[in-house]
């Protein structure tokens, strides 16, 4: 049995991409493998923001023969009182095989004579020299790019490419970059030590690449960066804030991952946990470190109960350089928080009506007015639920301002700067202006569910309002003419369908 390795060594890749090639690839060849009857036992398909790697395992040398059966002439036109015609002989020639070894086959249309040829299997080195090239050209993403004077299109410029076939070097034509790749068993270690290593054999591969600051195995760099995470927040007594998208993300963004711990300064902690931690994980791929055992509430402006001014860094640098690297987030961490510490206290000089007003200059879409338009209708909505339910428990008054400033802080800096904050800085600004506790809780939840699995809005009002604002985007969308095709759904108007679906199981 043998063992093949690709690596395909590029400038930077995208996380996303980094992250959802490893499928792709996997199956494009597993595909091609079928195709040409060569067998295997396993395939690895791994990456690093630098690298692409495939390792085939218990390859077959040579694949399997192919029998192909082929219909030839008529019976009667292929035997003439038993004995073949030139067009059996004919037949039987095309095929490299004896008149004796013709069968006659009865068919819709007829007898026939049938004829079988085994096709010797093919070298599996010749076979992957071809399916190789093939393969890395077909591998899809966003914003694929082309470099230098090459034809080419991947989604960072190829810089190296390893091609070994158990010792030897399995060379294949791809001339199409610039400047053009020499397939070879050269390896490149961490950026920041910059050496071409020699790869002698596929088995020898991870090992090399690890001695020289490269986790390329993508399962074992994301356990070891989530167990940092969870050792070093143990030791702090303090709780991550770590999604499975930051953590995949994070897995993608470093090749030899190392905890960095930094500190923001107590002054930002007058700003909502939401925003800072926003910035923390969307915008710097930090990790927030939470209190525990401390009451959160959604309508907080501050806070100070909630999170720790100590962040962690994930970093891809050298151990010595983490000073400067720990200085150097906390700076520019210290500008972003700035940035959002202006846009909170900007907003809150702005009354929820004047916001309102606002919604008249952003258009929702064509045909379909503009916001407040929308926030109006969706308040008719709001309306009929309410005489549909007839809960008495239910305050008119309320449910009717939730409604009618559930969109207000579309037009707040905040949100403009950071636009997942929607709904929910909506309710800390109506609270910080004076309103109930309730209307401000049913706008910070009226987005939910936003997607599946996501929490439900925690009371009947913001339960109402969320109904009756996917519904409206509903029946606007389907007015409109755009509804859902296949598997195309711009307008998320399953998701949204799915949402009411749910609220109302869960009321």
């Amino acid at each position: 049995m043998s063992k093949y390795l690709l690596e395909i060594g590029t400038e930077e890749l995208p996380a996303k991409f980094s992250h959802s090639v490893l499928k792709q690839f996997k199956s494009l060849i597993e595909f091609e493998l079928d195709k040409k009857l060569i067998k295997f036992e396993h395939i690895v398909v791994t990456s690093t923001p630098r690298r692409i790697v495939l390792i085939l395992e218990g390859l077959v040398d040579y694949s399997e023969d192919k029998i192909i059966e082929r219909k030839g002439p008529k019976a009667n036109s292929a035997y003439l009182n038993g004995c073949p015609t030139n067009a059996a002989l004919g037949f039987a020639n095309s095929l490299d095989i004896d008149v004796c070894e013709l069968e006659i086959k009865n068919t819709e249309k007829g007898d026939f004579v049938f004829g079988k040829k085994i096709e010797k299997g093919l070298s599996t080195k010749i076979s992957l020299s071809s399916i190789i090239p093939k393969l890395v050209k077909s591998l899809q993403g966003p914003r694929f790019m082309k470099w230098g004077a090459g034809n080419i299109k991947f989604s960072r410029p190829i810089r190296w490419i390893a091609s070994i076939y158990n010792n030897e070097i399995l060379d294949f034509d791809f001339d199409e970059c610039d400047p053009k790749i020499k397939i070879s068993n050269k390896t490149k270690s961490h950026r920041l030590i910059n050496e071409v290593l020699e790869v002698q054999n596929p088995d020898e591969f991870f090992e090399l690449l690890k001695r020289n600051r490269v986790i390329a195995i993508r399962k074992e760099r994301k356990e070891k960066i989530e167990s940092l995470i969870n050792q070093a927040s143990k030791s702090l007594n303090l709780k991550p804030d770590l999604s499975e998208g930051l953590l995949n993300e994070l897995t993608d963004l470093v090749e030899w991952p190392d905890l960095i711990i930094g500190k923001f300064s107590d002054e930002f902690l007058d700003l909502p946990v939401e925003v800072l931690s926003t910035v923390m994980k969307s915008h710097q791929r930090y990790v927030p470190l939470l209190l525990k055992n401390k009451s959160f509430s959604k309508l907080d402006l501050s806070s100070e109960k909630n999170i720790s001014t100590t962040f962690f860094v994930i970093s891809n640098g050298l151990k010595e350089s983490n000073n400067n690297i720990a200085k150097g987030n906390e700076k520019v961490l210290r500008a972003r928080f700035s940035d959002a510490k202006f846009f909170v206290e900007s907003d809150k000089k702005v009354a929820a009506n004047e916001r309102n007003e606002k919604l008249k200059s952003v258009s929702y879409l064509k045909g379909l007015g503009n916001i407040f338009q929308r926030v109006e209708r969706i308040e008719e909505i709001t309306k009929k639920i309410l005489k549909f339910l007839n809960d008495k428990s239910l305050e008119e008054k309320k449910i009717i301002e939730v409604a009618k400033y559930c969109k207000n802080d579309l037009c707040s800096e905040i949100v403009f700067e950071f636009p997942e904050l929607q709904g929910i800085m909506g309710g800390k600004y109506l609270k910080y202006e004076g309103f109930s506790e309730d209307v401000c809780l049913g706008v910070a939840e009226h987005y939910l569910p936003s997607f599946y699995k996501d929490a439900l809005p925690s009371t009947k009002y913001g339960a109402i309002v969320s109904i009756a604002d996917k519904v409206e985007t509903l029946i606007s969308i389907f007015i409109s003419g755009k509804r859902p095709s296949g598997s195309s759904d711009p307008y998320a108007l399953r998701r949204n369908l799915n949402g009411v679906i749910k609220i109302i199981w869960g009321l």
